[in-house]
């Protein structure tokens, strides 16, 4: 029996919402409050070192308010399987684009999941300093996680879509190189890596396509230097389901939920990875493992996400 697509399931989660698990506005308002005074508080007082920990109770105190106020329960599974992962890979919730309603709660949620060290792979504009003070304290904190950014060309710095889509397309793979030399300590202290191999948000909760160049780099600079030294890949997948409590996003006058809202961190088994691996003998049989790996990595992620709504 085929298993139901996550954005099956949440149409038919949705189907079943009621007025009354509606959130009341002070809920909500409180909530948000909660939020911007946590992330106020790391702009304030966090250093790079004590950031994590920092970001650990801030969301500690973010779940204590929604218990407090019996808002939505919280369930936080299997951060013990993303502890010593090098490569930790989420999903992205939430509405795309510009606006006041914008991502899930899956990125301050996923703090409290992540190893210690890690490091985000993120838009080089939520680190841009600026006269919105909202926008500032934001940057403040991101700029102390030490992230590898990843700048976006805008439409006036280029001139046609053809030389942005060039732009874009050798920016990611500068990132993805950087990601792995981070993990190899090339550049420094080793360090694992969390990213959104989406690339952008799901507004209805499927799992988007995935940027295939990040296979293709992980294959030549992580998979098969490791397995040529017997070492297994240590490959995580954190598994969010947010948007059943923000299914038009946070921010603004977005409504929120008296729904679960889950993370699950799994590991993802290299084994078939390393059978096909070793059946690879030319340029096109590699090509089409990192296409196979790719989808592998999506498939398992679907499945996960499927299971939680499920």
């Amino acid at each position: 029996m085929e298993t139901a697509t996550p954005e099956a399931l949440y149409a038919g989660i949705r189907k079943h919402y009621r007025e009354s698990d509606r959130l009341p506005e002070a809920d909500v308002r409180a909530f948000s409050n909660r939020i911007k005074m946590e992330f106020t508080r790391m702009a304030a007082f966090s250093t790079r070192k004590s950031l994590q920990p920092d970001a650990i109770r801030a969301v500690d105190r973010i779940i204590g308010t929604a218990e407090k106020r019996d808002m939505f329960p919280v369930r936080l599974e299997g951060a013990e399987q993303l502890r010593d992962c090098d490569l930790i890979l989420g999903n992205h919730q939430g509405p795309s684009g510009a606006g006041k309603r914008q991502g899930g709660l899956e990125t301050i949620f996923s703090w409290k999941m992540l190893p210690m060290g890690v490091r985000f792979v993120m838009k080089d504009e939520l680190l841009k300093l600026s006269w919105n003070i909202k926008n500032l304290i934001r940057a403040l904190v991101f700029r102390r996680m030490d992230p590898i950014a990843v700048h976006r060309p805008e439409k006036k710095e280029v001139a046609s879509e053809r030389e942005r889509a060039k732009l874009l397309l050798e920016e990611r793979r500068r990132v993805f190189r950087q990601v792995f030399d981070t993990i190899d300590g090339e550049t420094g202290e080793p360090a694992p890596v969390f990213l959104y191999p989406e690339g952008t948000r799901s507004s209805d909760g499927s799992i988007l396509p995935f940027m295939r160049d990040l296979f293709d780099t992980a294959l030549d600079g992580y998979v098969l230097p490791r397995m040529q030294r017997s070492e297994e890949p240590k490959i995580g997948l954190l598994v969010a389901d947010t948007l059943q409590v923000v299914p038009e996003g946070c921010g603004g006058d977005a409504p929120m939920y008296r729904r679960p809202l889950t993370m699950r961190g799994v590991r993802y088994d290299p084994t078939g990875l390393a059978t096909r691996l070793k059946g690879c003998e030319t340029p096109l049989q590699k090509r089409q493992l990192g296409k196979w790996f790719c989808e592998d990595v999506r498939s398992h992620m679907q499945r996960e996400l499927a299971d939680i709504l499920s």
